[in-house]
């Protein structure tokens, strides 16, 4: 789907969010309605646990924190998942919510591989 900005402010921008709970979204949603191209990685249901800490998927609340955003569900703990991840990476000028995690040891096992993407530095 392409990236259609409600504002141009960002437009350059492209960030990776990883977020889940209240402020995290809350923080990425203001760069995508200054027109960032925000990618949400989510987790499929089987491997969140079934938690579900963002609320209901078709929920106000849910739709209101994730608006002008686009996502893709990928499992950290599979090689396809953890592969399309750090080309998602590799995009990224800024990362939202624990991507250096995501990139550890306490996510699926990505290893210590960093997340040096190829934008000027480190995701943060």
């Amino acid at each position: 789907m392409p990236h259609t900005p409600t504002a141009d402010i960002l437009t350059d921008i492209k960030v990776l969010d990883l977020t889940r709970v209240r402020s995290g979204p809350t923080c990425v949603r203001q760069l995508a309605d200054w027109g960032a191209d925000v990618v949400k990685v989510e987790m499929p249901p089987a491997v969140e646990g079934g938690a579900n800490l963002g609320g209901p998927r078709h929920g106000s609340d849910f739709q209101n924190l994730h608006r002008n955003k686009r996502s893709v569900t990928l499992n950290l703990e599979e090689a396809a998942g953890k592969e399309i991840f750090f080309k998602l990476v590799e995009q990224a000028d800024v990362g939202g919510g624990a991507v250096a995690k995501a990139a550890g040891e306490d996510a699926g096992g990505l290893g210590g591989a960093g997340v040096d993407g190829g934008n000027d530095g480190e995701l943060e």
